[in-house]
């Protein structure tokens, strides 16, 4: 992506057009052309595809496709605080203004939502390829997953017998769709 005047995506946290994430990831952010700027460049480009697939750039810090992004995310976030507070950091105005392009929230208050929503992606995913929910709980290709699943089915079956739950209408009908209870 080039930060000029004429290019810029968006500066603000509007909603940012699929079309507008396609153009900032067909085009090319120079800033040098050292090596550990090709890999915050190859980063980069990872977020502005995980934004575009998934609506946010809260990537998770183990994110199972792509643990490599996760850390870079986490890094990106405490090196902009860094700046925020006017200590030595590797995002100069270029990086930061590329960040702000596609969204990238510095301080992420609803991690929590983010991680559902990327639990929930997950387990798509798991049934699109096997057929069915049932996630086993020491599932080995993705142990995260697993555990959700466990906690989702008996968060879900509290609320299915009308106890105190901590699973919101939201996510209860999410889930019944996919035949989860």
């Amino acid at each position: 992506m080039i930060v000029e005047e004429n290019k810029r995506c968006s500066l603000n946290n509007e909603v940012i057009s699929q079309k507008r994430l396609k153009r900032c990831q067909s085009e090319i952010f120079y800033v040098h052309s050292k090596s550990r700027d090709k890999r915050w460049q190859q980063r980069f480009n990872e977020l502005v595809s995980f934004r575009i697939e998934k609506g946010h750039c809260n990537v998770a810090q183990r994110y199972p496709p792509n643990r490599s992004l996760g850390k870079w995310v986490h890094k990106q976030r405490d090196e902009f605080k860094r700046h925020l507070l006017q200590r030595k950091s590797a995002l100069d105005p270029f990086r930061i203004t590329a960040l702000l392009q596609i969204g990238f929230q510095v301080s992420v208050d609803n991690l929590a939502e983010a991680l559902w929503h990327d639990r929930f992606d997950q387990l798509l995913v798991f049934v699109k390829n096997s057929g069915h929910c049932r996630v086993p709980q020491q599932y080995s290709e993705n142990r995260a997953l697993g555990k959700w699943v466990h906690r989702q089915k008996h968060e879900g079956k509290k609320r299915l017998r009308g106890e105190k739950s901590l699973m919101n209408t939201y996510r209860f009908e999410a889930l019944k769709q996919l035949n989860f209870f």
